[in-house]
C-alpha cells in the first residue's frame, strides 16, 4: 500500500462497481478504513436496494453525473457493498456543477461530474 493509514475512502455510487471494489479492497487491506459512498440525490438505486436488502429497480432522474444514473445496480456489486459500506452521503446536482466549474478554472482541467462528486462530501 502506498498510503498505509487511510482513514476513509470516498467513492461515487452509481451501479456500484467502483464502490464495491473500494469496499472489498479496504476491508481486506485496511479493515479500520471507512468506506463512504457519494450518492447523487436523484440517483438512489443503491440506497433503495440496501434498504430493501435486495437488488431493486428505481426510476432515475436527470443528473449532471449521468454515469451514476442507473435504475438497477449490479447484483455482484450489491452483495459486495451490503454489510461493508460504512456510510453514504447525498450530493446535490448544483454542487456538482459548482465543483466541475471550479476545477476547470483552478486546475485548467475539465473533469466529469462522476469524478467531481468525490470533492463534494459536505
Amino acid at each position: 500500500m502506498q498510503v498505509p493509514d487511510i482513514d476513509a475512502i470516498l467513492s461515487p455510487c452509481g451501479g456500484g462497481g467502483l464502490l464495491a471494489g473500494c469496499c472489498v479492497a479496504a476491508k481486506a487491506l485496511s479493515p479500520k478504513t471507512k468506506v463512504i459512498g457519494l450518492v447523487p440525490e436523484t440517483c438512489v438505486s443503491m440506497i433503495k436496494s440496501l434498504e430493501a436488502g435486495r437488488v431493486t429497480t428505481v426510476k432515475t432522474n436527470p443528473t449532471l453525473a449521468d454515469g451514476l444514473a442507473v435504475p438497477t445496480v449490479g447484483y455482484n456489486s450489491f452483495h459486495n457493498i451490503k454489510g461493508q459500506l460504512n456510510s453514504y452521503t447525498f450530493v446535490k446536482s448544483a454542487t456538482c456543477i459548482r465543483t466541475r466549474f471550479a476545477s476547470k478554472i483552478e486546475h485548467v482541467v475539465l473533469i466529469t461530474a462522476v469524478l467531481a462528486i468525490n470533492f463534494l462530501a459536505e
